[in-house]
């Protein structure tokens, strides 16, 4: 694309403290359940 990487990025706010990732697992895990059984089956 034309002017990527022209200009630095801009940071869009502060870096997630420690329970960031424990709010993204609740967020995933309660999206997931909310799919049908045969879409949540893991595939070997």
């Amino acid at each position: 694309m034309d002017g990527h990487g022209v200009e630095p990025r801009v940071k869009n706010g502060p870096a997630l403290a420690s329970g960031g990732t424990e709010a993204v697992k609740d967020a995933i895990t309660a999206t997931i359940t909310t799919l049908p059984k045969q879409l949540r089956r893991s595939q070997p």
